[in-house]
């Protein structure tokens, strides 16, 4: 095993010889992620379809005959998640959080934030789209998964630059904006993983299923060419048997160049109205009763097993969760664009983006 790949190395061993490690412009080297949007054409093995490397939207129906958009090539093998240092465990931020009393809370600010993402006036215009007779899939969870908020899902992307700003550029809580870490740092992470290994969208694979989040109606996800993998309580993504981790020397220059790429992060996390209602839910604590039991239910089934009442109501009063009629998170006040023709040439504007890839019968 090269110095480079060391999948199965304890991380706190490895740090101490970093030099040894490539910088990350040396592992993509290594690694050697397909190029993009150069218009050239790819048959794959063995199916003999014939593709292109061309990012767009492209239509996908996943096993509940619903249309996805997967945003990226149509045909990408390799998935890839950045981080900028190796933590013991790779989990979902669920999974981070310490007591039960975190957990409901947090679960009950996502199904706030996403009760409010459904009453988008975009979001509502995406709904009514059918594709080829399928409705086209809007997916709340994912939205909220890349707004900051709590979900059982890990963030994998289809583009290798995208995972490459997480893996060198680091959130400063103190200026509240993305900054591109030292040459000092600890070595950071790419993970990488086949597509046809882990599975189709939302088919359980035994380790968590994969799922397509890519185009939504709210900007974030597709910035990011976003999946995910979802992932159950003893569920860690560092274990995945389709999980390949390479571990890299941070440089500054490298991470000083991919962070003007995208702007400081400013083209992945666009300003608007979603970011605003986003860091407003993070501070909320008073829901509607449905939307509490929603968040027991979320948590049950991530948990795996039913939670008593009595240790319910030691969870919520944990958590200072007060019961309201009326959840005060609302998009009242926001810079939303409202007007129907607006919207709509938003959406015609998608529709005539879409790929498909259309399947006839063989005749005899």
């Amino acid at each position: 095993m090269s110095a480079w790949q060391n999948t199965h190395l304890n991380p706190y061993k490895t740090v101490r010889c970093y030099w040894n490690l490539p910088t990350l412009e040396t592992l993509r080297q290594q690694l050697a992620p397909e190029p993009l949007n150069t218009g050239r054409e790819i048959t794959l093995p063995r199916f003999g379809i014939v593709t292109d490397d061309i990012e767009a939207p492209h239509a996908i129906l996943d096993s509940q005959d619903r249309m996805r958009l997967v945003v990226g090539q149509e045909f990408c093998h390799w998935l890839y998640r950045g981080q900028t240092r190796d933590w013991p465990t790779c989990t979902p931020g669920l999974s981070r959080l310490p007591t039960p009393g975190s957990k409901i809370l947090e679960l009950a600010r996502t199904i706030a934030f996403e009760d409010v993402v459904d009453s988008h006036p975009f979001v509502i215009k995406a709904r009514q789209v059918t594709l080829l007779g399928s409705p086209l899939f809007v997916d709340p969870t994912g939205v909220a998964q890349h707004y900051g908020l709590c979900t059982d899902m890990l963030d994998l992307t289809c583009n290798f630059m995208v995972a490459s700003f997480f893996a060198t550029c680091e959130f400063n809580v103190e200026s509240a904006r993305y900054e591109p870490v030292s040459a000092t740092a600890e070595p950071g992470v790419i993970y990488r993983s086949s597509w046809l290994h882990m599975g189709f969208t939302g088919e359980p694979s035994g380790y968590g299923s994969l799922e397509i989040v890519g185009w939504q109606p709210l900007p974030r996800p597709e910035e990011q060419r976003a999946f995910a993998v979802r992932l159950k309580r003893h569920h860690d993504f560092r274990q995945h048997p389709c999980a390949e981790r390479f571990l890299f020397r941070q440089d500054r220059e490298v991470s000083q160049r991919i962070y003007e790429t995208f702007e400081g992060g400013n083209s992945l996390f666009p300003k608007d109205a979603v970011a605003e209602l986003a860091e407003e839910a993070k501070q909320i604590k008073a829901f509607t009763r449905p939307q509490v039991e929603r968040a027991w239910l979320r948590l049950e089934d991530w948990l795996g097993h039913t939670v008593h009442d009595s240790d319910r109501s030691l969870a919520e009063k944990e958590a200072g969760i007060t019961e309201v009629l009326t959840c005060p998170l609302s998009w009242a006040g926001k810079d939303i664009n409202y007007s129907d023709a607006y919207l709509a040439t938003k959406l015609e504007t998608l529709l005539k983006n879409i790929r498909f890839r259309l399947v006839a019968p063989h005749s005899t």
